[in-house]
């Protein structure tokens, strides 16, 4: 009886074992679509510009991301954003657009904005 408690015990820790080597350990830091944060699609009307972002990732750290938005449009997924995020052009250092973003969205994780530079 003991034999099979022991084998039943070591299959489960093979299959858990298994598990986990297949599909990885769950960041804990990590957030997904839609429940702690967006990324962010940044219009600018600019062929080519490098703007930077800031505000608060998924973490609650803030945080700063060089973006450049070529042909006028690119998506920020660096991070997902959460609360005021602000677009800054990288010459003259003037702050253009703010947008808030939510920790959630039904249908989607980008927020987009417009910001004419």
């Amino acid at each position: 009886m003991k034999s099979n408690t022991k084998r039943s015990a070591f299959a489960i820790l093979a299959i858990v074992l298994l598990v986990t080597a297949i599909f990885g350990a769950v960041p804990t830091q990590k957030a997904f679509a839609g429940s702690k944060g967006q990324h962010v699609k940044v219009t600018t009307g600019k062929m080519f510009s490098w703007v930077e972002l800031t505000g608060y990732n998924q973490n609650g750290k803030w945080v700063t991301e060089d973006l450049n938005t070529k042909f006028g449009t690119s998506v920020q997924d660096t991070w997902w954003w959460v609360g005021t995020v602000n677009v800054t052009d990288e010459f003259p250092w003037i702050v253009r657009c703010h947008v808030y973003v939510p920790p959630t969205l039904a249908n989607s994780d980008v927020v987009s904005m417009s910001c004419k530079l």
